[in-house]
């Protein structure tokens, strides 16, 4: 029996499990969450992704043959302290999801010391208070003047870092690397709605100039040539100031997109990027057809507070361009 075992099973990996089904005979899923899909092809255990002793006699006892990443930052150390031949070493995945040693590996955006504000040395605000570990803008507060620095230090000083601000348009790139080689690229225009660090649309259409673009391909490649990663994906968060024709990195990940992200760049290429990945990760031949552009939005509704669900209204302006549409709702106990 064909068997796969995927880290984590809620609605970001939704569509990655769903792809994986059609390739395995069974699909083990493993995180302290209740599981998202229930079926009787998806075997979920509730465990905890440090607890490699169970989570290796799990592999052994099921003969698992393939094991993936989640949508969570964190299975991607499980994975390297598993020594999972799909992901990099401990040390390249500390660098680059270890957000204050990223910081200091990629230097375009300064990080501002505790010691300089201790030493009453000029700052210039808005500043960025970012935890150093963590995912989807938790934990991330813009820091506008001195008293409000005060505030943030007397709580937040210990996992956390400060960094200077960048103002621009905010942009994801994904990528798939083979080789060390970019071998295919997504450029799309971030929107965001409540939490300002938080990723709330999408839309396909990217403003950036060809050769900014261009710019933005190159440091991508010489980060994978540099750390020597692991083919896969990479997928970059960047801000662009066009008034600077200046791109930052602000963070970098390798695991598994959420939110119906892989959906969305299908419907945008019109490729079968879940196999992309799938092909890269067992060291498949992958044939890269071109790109087939087409205007695509991808918007994650969100509360501004808690509460009950009791539907969605869509406006019947645009009711009829909706080509997609998902709600996943928790259903009460």
């Amino acid at each position: 029996m064909k068997t796969a075992l995927i880290l984590n099973n809620t609605h970001s990996e939704f569509e990655f499990i769903k792809f994986l089904k059609k390739k395995y005979d069974k699909v083990f899923t493993l995180g302290n969450q209740i599981p998202f899909l229930k079926e009787k092809k998806i075997q979920h255990f509730k465990l905890d992704y440090k607890n490699y002793k169970k989570i290796n006699a799990i592999i052994n006892k099921y003969k698992i043959l393939h094991i993936f990443p989640g949508s969570n930052d964190l299975t991607l150390f499980s994975l390297s302290k598993l020594k999972n031949k799909f992901v990099d070493d401990i040390k390249k995945v500390r660098i680059l999801h270890n957000k204050f040693f990223f910081r200091k590996f990629e230097k375009d955006i300064k990080i501002i010391s505790w010691q300089s504000i201790k030493n009453n040395k000029k700052t210039k605000y808005p500043i960025l208070l970012k935890p150093k570990i963590g995912h989807g803008g938790k934990g991330i507060a813009k820091i506008e003047n001195e008293v409000e620095l005060k505030k943030i230090l007397k709580k937040n000083k210990k996992n956390f870092f400060l960094e200077e601000y960048k103002n621009g348009t905010h942009h994801g790139v994904f990528t798939l690397i083979c080789k060390q080689k970019l071998v295919f690229t997504f450029f799309d225009t971030e929107q965001r709605f409540i939490n300002p660090f938080t990723v709330s649309s999408t839309i396909n259409s990217c403003l950036i100039p060809q050769k900014i673009q261009k710019k933005i391909k190159n440091k991508i490649s010489s980060i994978a040539k540099k750390l020597k990663l692991a083919d896969g994906i990479l997928h970059l968060q960047i801000i662009y100031n066009s008034k600077e024709k200046k791109f930052y990195i602000v963070e970098i990940t390798r695991r598994m997109p959420g939110d119906n992200y892989l959906t969305f760049i299908k419907r945008s290429t019109n490729l079968p990027v879940e196999e992309y990945i799938y092909n890269l990760f067992l060291n498949k031949k992958l044939k890269i057809k071109k790109q087939h552009k087409k205007f695509i939005l991808r918007k994650v509704l969100m509360s501004s507070k808690n509460g009950r669900y009791r539907g969605v209204k869509i406006s019947r302006k645009i009711i009829n361009n909706i080509i997609e549409k998902k709600i996943f709702v928790k259903k009460k106990l």
